[in-house]
């Protein structure tokens, strides 16, 4: 479907995009997006994190460094050290949206081990998922190439990653290949019929990699089912820990007085990470009092695009008056 001139365009704007940085460690997930960085860069290591020996990217992630890197560094977490990073990630990034705080954890977790190694710089795959229709909802716009470009448009104004935020906290530098200039300028002119199809019989996003690098990575790697970060790395069951950690009583208590600081938690997760988060700081009501834009859901300034409140990760809502 894809010329082999289309292919090798992909490829070379990949390694332009990469530049002269030569980091010399990626964070692989064995998905498709760190598989193709990892398959044209070939970096020297590779860094996987998981929640218990069951993670599934340690399988993935495994193949894919056989091929490509030198050196495959496995980190495997418990509960205990899962949460301390999470209090480290919850300082850098003034956050208790678990969404957030989930998928982040698993990036901090990589670059934290890198600058243990004395590694130079990170590779990661952001922006290929925003840039290639990779997220689920977007498969439904198949067959309607106009909704989804205006989606993929949206997307592109608002997108964030927080790899480089965690990177800068942590004295290590980061690189996104499919953010660079090189790479993000050429994939957005890539019609979004491209980005969307099938193939054994069920809809893919970001069918056009998948098709130009299924050969370079394997057919099981091209066609793994996206998965997000907290998903991949087993990183979701800390909700069963923090879970029964908590008693029905004390979130109860602990709720009512976040609402008297003018905070709406879910559940109890949510909490756990709110508490955290007041350890070091005040309520957000208590922030940039000078912002008129309010999130409904926590009181805390809103100066984002979106519908989106990256403090508390209520979603969706209308920013509202002080």
């Amino acid at each position: 479907m894809f010329s082999k001139r289309r292919c090798e365009e992909l490829r070379s704007r990949i390694v332009q995009s990469n530049g002269n940085l030569r980091h010399d460690s990626i964070l692989l997930s064995g998905g498709l997006d760190s598989s193709i960085l990892a398959s044209i860069i070939r970096p020297s290591n590779a860094i996987t994190i998981g929640l218990g020996q069951e993670a599934e990217d340690f399988y993935f992630a495994s193949k894919i460094a056989r091929l490509f890197c030198k050196r495959h560094v496995k980190v495997t977490l418990d509960g205990e050290s899962l949460l301390g990073i999470m209090d480290r990630l919850i300082a850098i990034m003034r956050t208790f949206d678990p969404i957030e705080i989930r998928n982040s954890s698993v990036v901090y977790a990589g670059i934290e081990e890198s600058l243990k190694r004395g590694y130079n710089g990170v590779i990661t795959g952001d922006g290929c998922d925003e840039l290639f229709a990779g997220y689920d909802y977007m498969r439904r716009l198949d067959g309607r190439p106009a909704e989804l470009e205006r989606e993929l448009h949206r997307i592109w104004e608002i997108m964030h990653f927080s790899s480089h935020t965690l990177g800068q906290a942590l004295g290590v530098p980061v690189s996104s290949p499919f953010l660079g200039n090189q790479f993000l300028e050429y994939s957005k002119v890539i019609d979004a019929s491209e980005k969307v199809g099938y193939y054994g019989g069920k809809r893919w996003g970001k069918f056009i990699l998948r098709k130009c690098f299924e050969n370079d990575v394997g057919k099981d790697i091209a066609w793994r089912t996206k998965r997000a970060l907290e998903a991949g790395a087993n990183i979701t069951m800390i909700t069963h820990f923090i879970n029964g950690a908590c008693s029905d009583e004390l979130f109860r208590i602990e709720r009512n007085k976040a609402r008297d600081e003018g905070v709406i938690l879910r559940d109890k997760e949510h909490l756990y990470y709110y508490l955290m988060y007041r350890r070091r700081f005040p309520p957000p009501a208590a922030h940039d009092k000078s912002c008129v834009l309010r999130c409904p859901k926590c009181q805390g300034p809103f100066v984002w695009k979106d519908s989106y409140c990256r403090t508390c990760g209520a979603y969706p809502i209308d920013a509202i008056p002080r």
